[in-house]
């Protein structure tokens, strides 16, 4: 081993805007790391090049939970 730190392929505009999209659509930076085939810290340092912040979690959809669904159509039976 030289010792010499690893050069990664420079960053193309289809990346950076890949980077921005992904960031936007509220992806954690481990997967666009997986998407764009580069380290998070790669993702950490370009997206705050780049002005953009990117979650360190994936945002995470908002489902009903079964059981307060149900709650709430029981409650509503009882009120009408």
């Amino acid at each position: 081993m030289t010792g010499r730190p690893v050069e990664n392929p420079p960053w193309t505009s289809e990346q950076e805007d890949q980077l921005r999209r992904l960031a936007n659509n509220g992806e954690s930076i481990a997967t666009v790391a997986e998407r764009l085939n580069r380290s998070e810290q790669a993702i950490r340092h370009r997206a705050r090049r780049l002005g953009i912040t990117v979650r360190r979690v994936a945002a995470e959809t908002k489902k009903p939970r079964p059981l307060t669904a149900l709650a709430n159509l029981l409650y509503r039976k009882k009120t009408s």
